[in-house]
């Protein structure tokens, strides 16, 4: 979960289109009849997660934290350094929450622990992100884990750290849940610790399938990672059926589809953009999807 800026104008370009790209991930999952589901995940705020609170507290932890301030240059006067740290905290609290509820729910802690650790990850985020005049101070993993421990506990910062390893397959549990809820057909009992035990399971099983030959181009590598994404979603609808009803795994499969439609778009529009600028020497990047 660490953002690396190669400058600190790299740290704005970055910082700011997550936002844009993060806002795309959710994929059309409601039907035609329904809100869209990603609207619908920018609308609505679990319990455990005010935005509104934890992101004035996460600025204060974070104003907290050690930073090296960079001298203004007379022509920068547009430029609103106060809008831009709103910015990196709205992206903070957006992707925390997006990112981290389920997994936090998982840890079963009592209210006033869940909200510090949920204050604490917003404030970490954000020190991984630098501004025009202030650079990126992120705490090292050492210094992170000594601080959720003082929160939470050693045992649960143990288990927090084991479950974090998975955290993409947590997201994508979350926002199959929210779009289920919207097209009315929620998890039932335990549908959802079943569907995110299927989603760990074939992240570790395709994660360790041996890789083949060497790539000989960026944009390769980047087909090769789309190729691999589509195939891992392909696993998961495959042994969702014995999980999911078939609504809900529509629903899922509509999902990939848009996700995987993007991923291909993505390397697709910087290929064309990339060899109509022969004089920029950029890589492709693979897609945030």
């Amino acid at each position: 979960m660490t953002f690396k800026f190669g400058s600190l104008a790299i740290a704005i370009v970055v910082a700011v289109s997550a936002v844009a790209v993060y806002h795309s991930q959710s994929g059309p999952m409601a039907t035609s009849n329904t809100p869209h589901a990603k609207d619908v995940v920018e609308q609505r705020v679990r319990p455990s997660l005010s935005t509104a609170s934890y992101g004035e507290d996460a600025i204060s932890l974070h104003k907290s934290v050690k930073q090296e301030r960079v001298p203004r240059r007379e022509a920068d006067e547009a430029y609103d350094e106060a809008k831009q740290r709103r910015q990196l905290q709205d992206f903070a609290v957006t992707h925390i929450q997006k990112n981290y509820s389920f997994l936090v729910d998982e840890l079963g802690l009592e209210t006033g622990e869940k909200d510090q650790l949920t204050k604490f990850l917003i404030s970490d985020l954000m020190a991984h992100a630098g501004t025009l005049y202030v650079r990126a101070k992120p705490q090292s993993l050492i210094e992170r884990s000594q601080r959720i421990r003082t929160i939470i506990g050693d045992s649960n910062t143990k288990r927090f750290l084991d479950l974090e390893k998975n955290l993409v397959c947590y997201r994508d549990a979350q926002q199959l849940a929210t779009a289920l809820e919207v097209n009315q057909v929620p998890f039932e009992r335990d549908q959802q610790h079943r569907f995110l035990q299927i989603l760990i399971e074939t992240n570790r099983d395709d994660s360790s399938t041996v890789p083949g030959k060497t790539l000989s181009s960026p944009e390769d590598a980047a087909l090769e990672r789309v190729r691999k994404a589509n195939e891992y979603e392909r696993h998961v609808l495959e042994r969702a059926v014995s999980v999911l009803s078939a609504e809900q795994l529509r629903l899922l499969d509509d999902q990939y589809q848009y996700r995987a439609s993007k991923r291909l778009a993505s390397v697709e529009s910087q290929r064309r953009w990339i060899s109509s600028h022969p004089e920029v020497k950029v890589p492709i990047v693979y897609p945030a999807l």
